[in-house]
């Protein structure tokens, strides 16, 4: 039974140094793919604008610059 125990973990260790480095190899050259299912970086560089012409529409709200907001909503 301590032999069988033994072997096995020879076994798994020898099968994970051989498969992991493959593994990894297709994970790290899939990743850009991956990256762009969501959009990528330009989807995330639209919506933080969005965020930030917002963000100034309410600071011109709040401060009532009614000229500013009403530029800032067209």
């Amino acid at each position: 039974m301590e032999e069988g125990k033994k072997a096995f973990e020879e076994l798994s260790q020898k099968v994970i140094e051989t498969v992991a480095p493959a593994i990894t190899e297709k994970v790290l050259a899939e990743l850009p793919r991956r990256k762009n299912i969501f959009g990528g970086e330009s989807a995330n560089a639209e919506v933080l604008e969005q965020k930030k012409a917002a963000a100034e529409y309410l600071r011109a709200k709040f401060l009532r610059d009614e000229a500013k907001a009403k530029a800032l909503s067209s």
